[in-house]
């Protein structure tokens, strides 16, 4: 039998053990400890031991009972930014980055900050029940309304209940954060973090789906880059799953490693674990096969799919005056009724760079579902 373990679960998340190891650190910079007990002798279990996804900043030292194979998962890629040598966030991106994606960047950064009250917070160390329970409350909520949008379901939530109990005695021992963009008292973008070691891990991220034209994704990830690189910051992990903002961002992309564990006076675990990594080399081949066939049905229910993830969109005209006739009434876009609302005038700041406070929102009285919205020089009307 042979037991499997990921790496940040037991060294990030520490919600499991791997009692075969005596240390991990970081390649770089050895005196930067991940992980360090005293060797145990014999008293740790036998067997074949799996440690998964281990990424490749790190060397590992194991108990002296075993021996190891090291194979590359070839099936999974560690998205990281290796922040040794840079001194801030200008000059990461201009080694990262051509001239017009930095551009972008900024001009993402001065939009969202000229249209609403914009602030940054780190909670590392501090952070009261209160506040930590309505911050995971976002987040979920987050999270939730994000992949229901994509027909899609986040893997964070099947341990949800884990994650809510463990990470607020986390935050206060600095082992985690929560880094939250607001928009005047309200988060719209959220980001829990792991910290060890001078590597900063993003595990779990999402935001406001209503903001989803100002990429505060793309956001989130300047402003915690400036904040690990004025802490001394030598890794910020994007960690796995291949998408598009990671690769512009991160400036290594490579594989995890995997090491099979054995103890050195046993032949039999010695096979066994031979036949093990044959076994994890095939994996990826018959996983390719596998999506493979996957791909072919969905296309063939791609109909179906569609028509259960389809949602009515709201109608925007653009209006030269203020209608003269229109009875109306002047509304706050911050109450809950006139959440479905939201999206819509967000939009309109983002093609206007109108600030949030120059706005002025009307109800249609006379034509349910209808409003009139109306900046310092321009006026559109919304129909849900």
């Amino acid at each position: 039998m042979s037991k499997s373990v990921i790496f940040d679960s037991v060294y990030y998340e520490k919600k499991t053990e791997c009692s075969s190891i005596n240390k991990v650190y970081l390649k770089n910079s050895p005196e930067k400890i991940i992980y360090s007990q005293e060797s145990i002798g014999n008293n740790s279990k036998s067997g074949i031991h799996i440690l998964e996804d281990v990424p490749p900043y790190v060397n590992i030292e194991f108990q002296e009972k075993y021996d190891s194979y090291q194979i590359l998962n070839s099936s999974v890629l560690d998205f990281y930014v290796n922040l040794e040598g840079c001194s801030d966030v200008q000059e990461y991106l201009k080694s990262q980055m051509g001239a017009k994606s930095r551009s972008r960047l900024r001009g993402l950064v001065n939009r969202l900050e000229k249209c609403f009250d914009i602030t940054y917070k780190i909670y590392f160390g501090e952070i009261t029940k209160e506040e930590y329970e309505l911050l995971f409350e976002y987040l979920k909520k987050f999270i939730e309304e994000r992949f229901s949008q994509r027909g899609d379901k986040h893997q964070a939530m099947e341990e949800w209940n884990l994650y809510k109990e463990r990470t607020f005695e986390m935050i206060l021992k600095k082992e985690a954060s929560l880094y939250v963009i607001y928009n005047e008292n309200r988060p719209i973008d959220i980001c829990l973090n792991y910290h060890i070691a001078s590597v900063y891990v993003n595990k779990i991220r999402s935001y406001d789906i209503d903001y989803s034209k100002f990429r505060l994704g793309y956001i989130d990830i300047i402003k915690q880059l400036e904040w690990c690189l004025e802490n001394n910051y030598a890794i910020f992990d994007l960690m796995r799953g291949d998408l598009r903002y990671k690769r512009e961002f991160c400036n290594v992309i490579t594989n995890f490693d995997r090491y099979i564990l054995y103890p050195k006076n046993s032949f039999g675990a010695k096979l066994l674990a031979n036949i093990k990594m044959k076994e994890l080399l095939l994996r990826p081949k018959l996983r390719f096969i596998k999506d493979g066939i996957r791909k072919v049905l969905k296309k063939n229910n791609s109909e179906n799919d569609f028509q259960e993830n389809d949602q009515p969109e709201m109608k925007i005209t653009e209006l030269t005056l203020f209608p003269k006739n229109a009875k109306s009434e002047l509304i706050n876009l911050n109450q809950e009724e006139y959440s479905s609302l939201r999206k819509g005038v967000y939009e309109f700041q983002y093609s206007t760079s109108e600030y949030s406070k120059d706005i002025q929102i009307y109800k249609l009285t006379n034509e349910p579902g209808s409003f009139i919205v109306k900046g310092t020089s321009k006026i559109i009307k919304i129909s849900l």
